[in-house]
């Protein structure tokens, strides 16, 4: 299995294409990176990550299933469950004896299932990036010491809250080494990094990953010890019942801690 880090891999032009000389076209830097994240279906891994607002670190495993399914089952050092059906999502905390509901598509939490999502998952937003983003320009660029594209999109959808997004793409592979989202003043408001990538069944995927607001202040980070790419997943892993005697909120509860204000890709 191939393992990239942040420096020391030099890339190749790809001839092929004809980018020889000058970057390419925005359309097929977007297709590259497409194309090496369209084999997702569903992903396990097992995920040491740290939340930095909170202070908290957590290890389990996290499953995801297209288009919006996913289940985090932590348990050391602190036990929590996150389970969402594609339409709500739920947060179990059993040391505070609480169930945080929400709607799947909720943006007005501090802690919206996007955000989660973001985390936990960051490649699935590049896999769906035709459906909501349109490219517009493309530059040559170095990251980490290793010459990249530089890719910039636009929403499509003019009520986004995004205003542009910029992508990191490794020349050759298409994987995604880092991108960042602008809110409507241009100012970056989300960072995601992703500081080592491995070739998972053809697919680069991140094996280290760390997500910053616009001001460089850490969200949280992420280790992954082991990936599986597209495997068999029962829907019934994504069905949650709160257990007896657990209160369930419909809203974050104040809890004096300031949260980030990101803008995640979706």
């Amino acid at each position: 299995m191939k393992t990239r880090q942040g420096k020391g891999f030099l890339v190749v032009t790809a001839i092929l294409l004809g980018w020889v000389g000058c970057a390419p076209k925005p359309q097929i830097v977007m297709d590259q990176v497409t194309a090496n994240y369209a084999a997702i279906q569903g992903i396990q891994q097992e995920m040491d990550c740290y939340i930095a607002p909170l202070g908290v670190s957590l290890s389990g495993t996290c499953t995801y299933k297209q288009p919006n399914k996913i289940h985090c089952d932590f348990g050391d050092p602190m036990e929590a469950k996150i389970v969402s059906d594609g339409k709500t999502m739920w947060i179990s905390v059993p040391a505070y004896q609480t169930v945080l509901k929400m709607g799947a598509e909720d943006q007005d939490q501090e802690i919206s299932p996007k955000h989660i999502m973001t985390f936990m998952f960051p490649e699935v937003p590049l896999a769906r990036l035709k459906e909501g983003f349109v490219p517009t320009n493309v530059s040559s660029a170095t990251l980490s010491g290793e010459k990249v594209w530089c890719l910039e999109v636009e929403p499509t959808a003019p009520e986004s809250r995004i205003s542009k997004a910029k992508l990191w793409v490794e020349q050759d592979s298409g994987a995604v080494r880092k991108y960042e989202t602008m809110d409507k003043n241009g100012r970056v408001s989300c960072r995601v990094i992703f500081d080592t990538i491995t070739d998972t069944d053809g697919t680069w995927l991140a094996r280290d990953v760390r997500v910053e607001e616009g001001n460089g202040n850490l969200v949280g980070s992420g280790t992954i010890s082991e990936i599986k790419l597209n495997p068999s997943i029962q829907d019934s892993l994504f069905d949650f019942q709160a257990p007896a005697g657990m209160m369930v909120l419909d809203e974050v509860p104040m809890i004096g801690i300031p949260m980030p204000d990101i803008l995640p890709l979706e």
